[in-house]
């Protein structure tokens, strides 16, 4: 989800075999990511969608073994639609400003339910403001 250019997917489809679904509703990181696939020597598949992700992702009916929500400004919006996406057992990679780690925890657990959530790691990945953190939370949804 907001692949962008595909930084976290063209790292991840160059050391493994996988297939990513890659969405972006910004056409010109769509275009560029594009182009990161032919450039990149990928192990992987790594399939571009271009679109609003709620969309994109009630279109395709997947389920996936991992998402990455790498839009902390927004990310806690999409939640609903990536929680139905994931299969049992799989892990979200979660990212919000916050100003504690239970934040983005309760918002994700909550969403999750009646699914049951397991947090397997917290991070704060940098200082957004005075108080306030770009907080990364691992969690596998069963």
């Amino acid at each position: 989800m907001f692949t962008g250019i595909g930084p976290f997917s063209i790292s991840i489809a160059k050391e493994h075999i996988v297939k990513i679904y890659a969405i972006d509703i910004n056409p010109d990181a769509y275009n560029y990511l594009k182009e990161n696939i032919k450039l990149n020597k990928l192990k992987g598949t790594v399939i571009p969608l271009i679109g609003d992700v709620e969309e994109v992702l009630s279109g395709l009916n997947i389920k996936s073994d991992r998402i990455i929500m790498n839009l902390p400004g927004t990310a806690w919006s999409f939640l609903d639609i990536a929680i139905k996406s994931l299969k049992p057992g799989g892990v979200l990679h979660y990212y919000e400003f916050a100003s504690e780690f239970q934040i983005p925890i309760d918002k994700i657990i909550e969403t999750a339910y009646p699914r049951k959530v397991e947090v397997i790691n917290r991070r704060k990945v940098k200082s957004k403001s005075p108080g306030i953190w770009h907080m990364g939370i691992d969690a596998r949804i069963y």
